[in-house]
């Protein structure tokens, strides 16, 4: 099984968690971790902790952060580094955590950690642009 868990400030992961339902439908192995406004570090430490040991029969886990170099980022890289089943993702969006979610509900027996994060970082920079509207005149 594949863990994700979504981490980032003021409500953001909860929303995304949310947002996924909606699109994805129910994953059980997806959990969101908020630092939010009055909350400590070693608050968010523990509630990263303890979000890993509820998915404790998952054998990977992706933890999918809001932006590199806030607090739920280092905190999830200070916790996780040295562990191999751990891929920490930074800069997450919705499209993103779309594709990782169905992935992981699609692959749990082939899942490629290594693999599936290349894939998904290459998709993710095609999805990404502007709309340029025509000239009026």
């Amino acid at each position: 099984m594949v863990g994700i868990v979504i981490t980032g400030h003021n409500g953001i992961a909860g929303g995304m968690q949310e947002a996924l339902r909606l699109l994805a439908g129910e994953y059980p192995w997806l959990c969101a971790v908020d630092f939010m406004v009055g909350e400590g570090e070693e608050e968010l430490k523990q509630k990263l902790m303890k979000a890993k040991e509820e998915m404790r029969e998952c054998s990977q886990f992706l933890i999918l952060c809001d932006i590199m170099g806030g607090s739920p980022f280092k905190n999830a890289f200070t916790l996780f580094y040295r562990d191999p089943a751990v891929k920490l993702f930074y800069g997450v969006n919705l499209p993103m955590a779309v594709e990782l979610v169905f992935r992981a509900m699609e692959n749990q027996e082939k899942w490629d950690l290594e693999a599936v994060s290349e894939e998904v970082l290459d998709l993710l920079k095609k999805q990404q642009g502007s709309v340029v509207w025509p000239k009026r005149e």
